[in-house]
């Protein structure tokens, strides 16, 4: 719920140091870059866990800098005579440059590695290339109206150019909820409960301001319907939406679960046929389980040899007695933004190789997550330690290959 988090964060900031971020606004600038650039340069393990968490998402993901556009789009929302809008109104145009600080770290850090990616057709998801997309048409509009936030520059502008310049603000706040719902949307769809409620949050956080911001113009597009009923029939549409999109999206992933043990079970009904069409000479069957042996214990004295702890090393050599059948075998696992898809080969009994099909998973996170690869295949189980950092990756990485892997397991 890091939106949830960010909401409230940037309320209580607002609050709080609204006296001292009028009188002096350059520390506060200067703080908020600092952050960005700790949280986005350096490594997660090098943080607390409660930092991991909540901290360093706020700044690394911009959902503090969207909490804080937030506050600044429904005071330009609220009416004349509100007491909060007159309180907050006086450091609105500090909020929005601390919001943009924050944005542009955002983006400075995500960029990089995904624009490269819209020259590679296929290496991102619709969803994904949308939101990339979107991110550089937001970051063009988004300078000028950053720009000219301060009050030097603005003093330079006549009064009627700057509001002109200010009204593609609203443009803005449209795209990042589209942004937002487009990075959201693959998420719901793999049956993530958390993502799906942020989703919903987004929603209802946008719909009202849109509300609310048409009901101040005076534009008679409502007729006599009370703004609070329009707020709550469009916040009804958006979880709605929200709602059938994760149930469309958990069964979705079921089917393709199903699939995967649909397509296991036709590949052992083939090795068992194969193996009763060729039976094996008493001979060649006893060469064979002492070659097996053989490897089994070559792959055991490999294993206590390696500096892994005693469990992962009992765990591994269950694993390699578990006689696998020789194959590729897929498996899926729920990863952060969606499934990820790997294929286990089997040799000789032996985990011989991991490939992964698809995922639509952010960097560096992946990239550290598929550490743990190479522990599964040095280790032969699935039963390793998780990336520090990658945590959620990670995860749904192990429980693919978990799948696969016991799709080669005769029953």
């Amino acid at each position: 719920m890091l939106i949830i988090v960010s909401l409230i964060a940037a309320i209580l900031f607002s609050l709080i140091f609204c006296k001292p971020l009028r009188k002096h606004p350059v520390p506060f600038y200067i703080l908020a870059l600092a952050l960005c650039c700790i949280f986005g340069l350096l490594q997660p393990e090098r943080f607390p866990d409660w930092v991991n968490a909540y901290l360093g998402p706020m700044f690394r993901k911009g959902t503090l800098g969207t909490g804080i556009f937030a506050v600044v789009m429904f005071l330009g929302a609220m009416g004349k005579d509100s007491k909060l809008r007159k309180y907050l109104m006086p450091v609105r145009g500090r909020l929005s440059i601390l919001a943009s600080i924050i944005i542009f770290s955002h983006v400075v850090f995500y960029l990089p590695v995904y624009l490269p990616k819209l020259y590679r057709p296929g290496s991102m998801d619709t969803e994904k290339t949308i939101a990339t997309v979107l991110s550089i048409v937001m970051l063009a509009i988004m300078l000028p109206l950053f720009i000219t936030s301060f009050r030097i520059i603005r003093r330079k502008i006549k009064g009627v150019e700057w509001k002109k310049l200010q009204r593609w603000a609203y443009l803005f706040y449209a795209l990042i909820y589209v942004h937002v719902f487009m990075l959201l949307l693959p998420h719901v769809r793999t049956g993530n409960k958390e993502n799906m409620i942020s989703l919903i949050v987004y929603s209802i956080l946008f719909a009202l301001y849109a509300i609310m911001r048409i009901g101040r113009s005076g534009m008679p597009l409502f007729g006599k319907v009370p703004l609070y009923i329009l707020a709550a029939l469009l916040s009804a549409a958006a979880v709605s939406c929200t709602a059938v999109s994760y149930r469309m999206g958990l069964t979705e992933f079921m089917e393709d679960v199903q699939e995967d043990e649909t397509r296991s079970e036709e590949v052992k009904e083939a090795h068992e046929t194969e193996s009763s069409e060729a039976p094996e000479s008493d001979d060649g069957r006893q060469q064979m389980n002492e070659s097996h042996e053989g490897g089994m214990e070559d792959a055991e004295e490999s294993v206590q040899t390696n500096p892994a702890s005693e469990q992962n090393a009992s765990s591994a050599a269950t694993a390699v007695s578990g006689d696998y059948i020789d194959g590729t075998y897929e498996g899926v696992g729920p990863g952060y933004n969606n499934k990820i898809k790997v294929q286990v080969t089997i040799e000789a009994g032996l985990i011989t190789g991991i490939e992964i099909l698809s995922h639509s998973e952010d960097e560096p996170y992946f990239s550290d997550a598929l550490a743990l690869v190479q522990d599964v295949l040095d280790q032969q189980t699935y039963n390793v330690d998780t990336v520090s950092g990658a945590t959620t990756s990670s995860k749904g990485l192990i429980t693919a290959i978990r799948k696969a892997v016991k799709k080669a397991i005769p029953e």
